[in-house]
C-alpha cells in the first residue's frame, strides 16, 4: 500500500480508503493525476493512470485485492466497474473455499468470458452488433440451445427480440418466433 498510495494520506481517516477498508466495497480512481491519494512516483513507474481495486472477500476478511489498470486516464463505465465487482467477488469465493460445488477452473473461465466480452463490446459502436458479438460468445462458450437479446417497451409492456444467436436459429422458427 505504501509504495502505491501517498504514505503521507492517513488512510483509516480518509474517505474513499476508510469506506474501502470498512465496507469492502470497489475503489475506483479515474485520474490519479488528480487523486492526491495516489503516490505519483508509483504512477510514473507502473505507468497507471486510473484503476479500479476490487478486494478479494471471504465473509468479512480480506484475502487480496483485484487490480484492474489503465495506462490513460478516463472513466470506468459502470458495466466494467460491475465486471470487477463481480470476477473479484468470484475469485474471493473460490480461494475461500466457498465456491467449493463450482470448480475453481470454472469460475475463472467466467471471469474470462466476461472479459472476451467486455473487449468486444468496446471494440463495437453499434447496438446489434454488441448484441451480436454478445450471443456468439455465449453460444460459443455455454451450453445453450438458443440465445437471445430483448428488449421491453415500458410503455405497451412487451419483449421484442431485438438479437438471436447463430447457433441455432432455426430453432426461433420452429418457436414461432422471429427478430
Amino acid at each position: 500500500r505504501a509504495t502505491f498510495l501517498s504514505p503521507d494520506i492517513p488512510y483509516a481517516r480518509e474517505h474513499d480508503f476508510a469506506e474501502v477498508l470498512r465496507m469492502h466495497e470497489v475503489l475506483v480512481v479515474d485520474d490519479v493525476t488528480r487523486d492526491s491519494r495516489v503516490n505519483q512516483e508509483a504512477v510514473r513507474i507502473y505507468g497507471t493512470h486510473s484503476f479500479i481495486f476490487g478486494p478479494l472477500m471471504a465473509g468479512d476478511k480480506i484475502l487480496g485485492v483485484m487490480s484492474v489498470e489503465r495506462g490513460e486516464a478516463g472513466a470506468f463505465s459502470d458495466r466494467e466497474i460491475e465486471l470487477t465487482r463481480a470476477a473479484a467477488q468470484r475469485i474471493g469465493m473460490a480461494l475461500s473455499g466457498e465456491g467449493a460445488r463450482e470448480d475453481v477452473q470454472q469460475q475463472l473461465t467466467r471471469v474470462n468470458l466476461l472479459n472476451q466480452i467486455a473487449r468486444a463490446i468496446a471494440e463495437r459502436q453499434d447496438v446489434e452488433s454488441v448484441f451480436r458479438v454478445v450471443l456468439d460468445t455465449l453460444e460459443r462458450e455455454m451450453p445453450a440451445d438458443l440465445g437471445a437479446v430483448l428488449s421491453y417497451d415500458t410503455g405497451t409492456e412487451t419483449f421484442t427480440i431485438a438479437a438471436v444467436g447463430t447457433k441455432n436459429y432455426s430453432l426461433l422458427t420452429e418457436l414461432g418466433l422471429s427478430e
